[in-house]
């Protein structure tokens, strides 16, 4: 059985974070531990923390330690993929979602935000990501703006 789910994007203000907090407040009716985990975040900690882990774990009160909810800043992320790394990005991001895994009944991982710098390269680094943890995935597709079919 699955005990996780990757929610993904492929653009930005496509209402990926409002389906997270959505999966969150259903699953806290089914599951007695649910853990939430955000590989790359774009706030680096010291300066201003990501306003959506910040609000997923006050809203819900859930027990869990902020710097254990994601793997890498943005910048550090872009370094390693710059540097041809990234391997290494994959392998720190799936260590520490395996300590989320076996600690949690049910893991929502939420994908990057297209924000900012690197953009063109999150959405592989996201497909990436969301395959090597082996969990399905959730594509949020923002309707705005779309012409209707005739």
């Amino acid at each position: 059985m699955t005990k996780a789910v990757f929610i993904a994007a492929a653009e930005p203000y496509s209402g990926k974070s409002l389906v997270s907090l959505g999966l969150v407040n259903m699953l806290l009716g089914q599951a007695r531990k649910v853990g939430y985990f955000k590989p790359i975040i774009d706030y680096d900690p010291p300066q201003q923390r990501d306003p959506h882990i910040d609000t997923v774990l006050s809203y819900f009160k859930l027990p869990l330690n902020y710097d254990d909810t994601y793997a890498f800043t943005r910048p550090e992320a872009l370094r390693l993929m710059e540097a041809d790394a990234q391997g290494e990005l994959i392998d720190q991001v799936i260590h520490k979602f395996k300590q989320w895994e076996d600690n949690y009944d049910f893991t929502v991982v939420e994908g990057s935000d297209y924000l900012g710098m690197g953009t063109a390269i999150e959405f592989d680094a996201n497909v990436s990501i969301a395959k090597n943890l082996g969990v399905p995935v959730i594509l949020v597709v923002s309707g705005r703006a779309r012409a209707r079919p005739r």
